[in-house]
Formats: structure tokens, C-alpha cells, sequence
């Protein structure tokens, strides 16, 4: 998660253009698919009726719980790697795994 959200957080214009414009979703939306359909994300959810949903809801959880990060003020945001934490607990755990 850390690298995922140091990846969409890079400040030069390309990369910013990639991961907070609008105007390029299709092409993060693929991105996302692509990273997250990995052997690993496949792996949480052995029931292969769900297995194609486990990443997208992931990678959709990820980027919106990133999306909302950004738009804090820069005094109430944590680091990178906190939030990837979080985040982590969140969707390993749900509400529980915050406790």
C-alpha cells in the first residue's frame, strides 16, 4: 500500500496529470487492474466467484481512501506510510481491525 500511495503522491507533472485528474480514470482504472489483479490480491479470496472483485474493491478502497488524504489540510495529514498503514488495517480487518 505504501508504494502504491507514494506512486500516486509523485509531484512532477506526469504522474500528478496519472493519479488526481479526472480526465485520465480509463487509464488508472486499467492501472489499478493491473496492480492489483497481482497473484498476491488474488490469493486473499480463495471463493473464485469473488476473486475478480477482491482487488477492484481494493484498489477502489485505496485510492479513495488516498483521494480523501489529499484533500485534508497539510496539518492534519499523517505520513504516507501511516495512512498506507491504516489503510492496510481497514481493509484487512474492517472496522474491527481499527480497534
Amino acid at each position: 500500500m505504501s508504494v502504491f500511495y507514494k506512486m500516486m503522491d509523485r509531484q512532477d507533472t506526469p504522474y500528478r496529470r496519472l493519479f488526481q485528474s479526472e480526465e485520465y480514470e480509463e487509464f488508472r482504472s486499467k492501472l489499478r487492474t493491473g496492480y492489483f489483479s497481482t497473484d498476491f490480491f488474488k490469493g486473499l479470496c480463495p471463493d473464485s466467484t469473488f476473486a475478480e472483485i477482491v482487488p477492484v474493491y481494493i484498489a477502489d478502497a485505496a485510492e479513495g481512501i488516498y483521494r480523501r488524504w489529499k484533500k485534508r489540510p497539510d496539518d492534519r495529514k499523517c505520513s504516507l506510510d501511516e495512512l498506507a498503514e491504516v489503510t492496510e488495517k481497514i481493509l484487512m480487518g474492517g472496522l474491527n481491525g481499527m480497534q
